[in-house]
């Protein structure tokens, strides 16, 4: 599922953060809004976490863009073949973190859970920050535990949909 992109650059000020929040609204479960703009992110994303109810839920980093910059240089440098696989836009691959809420996947482990998996799709991580690792096989999933998905764009939206429904 391709991320969809909104560019902001030209768009005059009063007319941005309606347009991203209509932008927003659209978006399934597992898809990826990219917004370039030309000025500092934070003030939207704190009027984001504040007014959107499904924005406070999403794990999300507002950066500017000489961190932008900065990560992508040292994507390019330390793990290349995955910085040009993510950035191949439209080429049907995506990486999805999510909390696990589904109840019948709770206690399972990672062997057991990947027959639920989609082919085209991998559990990559599990936990957050300094604690997230690839995990064992027989590492058991629990409730809230954050899950990061590799693989084909359609897998990964079908495995953060089974692992994280919605309402």
């Amino acid at each position: 599922m391709p991320a969809e992109t909104l560019d902001l650059r030209e768009m005059p000020p009063p007319e941005r953060h309606p347009k991203i929040h209509d932008a927003f609204e659209r978006l399934d479960s597992g898809e990826t809004l990219r917004i370039v703009n030309d000025h500092e992110p934070k003030p939207l994303f704190y009027e984001m976490q504040a007014e959107v109810d499904a924005f406070d839920a999403e794990v999300v980093t507002a950066i500017d863009s000489s961190m932008a910059t900065a990560y992508a240089i040292d994507n390019e440098i330390e793990r290349p073949e995955l910085a040009h696989w993510m950035n191949d836009l439209g080429d049907g691959h995506d990486i999805q973190q999510i909390t696990v809420t589904a109840a019948d996947l709770v206690g399972k482990t990672i062997e057991e859970v990947n027959e639920v998996i989609p082919g085209g799709c991998l559990v990559a991580e599990v936990g957050e920050g300094s604690e997230a690792r690839v995990p064992e096989p027989d590492h058991r999933l629990s409730d809230g535990e954050v899950v990061t998905f590799l693989g084909d764009s359609d897998a990964v939206a079908k495995a953060v949909q089974r692992f994280h429904p919605r309402e």
